[in-house]
């Protein structure tokens, strides 16, 4: 399996959100913006942005 990181992913409503935004919405079904698969949210970290 590969694991590609996202910066961008859909809401529910279809808007484009940035992952730093999505940090601000736990809960939420976030989508690929490409191909609109599933997304994981990770954090991030010192250096490695959400």
């Amino acid at each position: 399996m590969r694991v590609l990181k996202c910066y961008l992913a859909n809401d529910r409503e279809g808007h484009f959100v940035a992952a730093s935004e999505a940090m601000n919405a736990p809960g939420q079904v976030w989508r690929c913006a490409s191909c609109g698969c599933r997304l994981v949210l990770h954090a991030g970290s010192v250096g490695d942005p959400a």
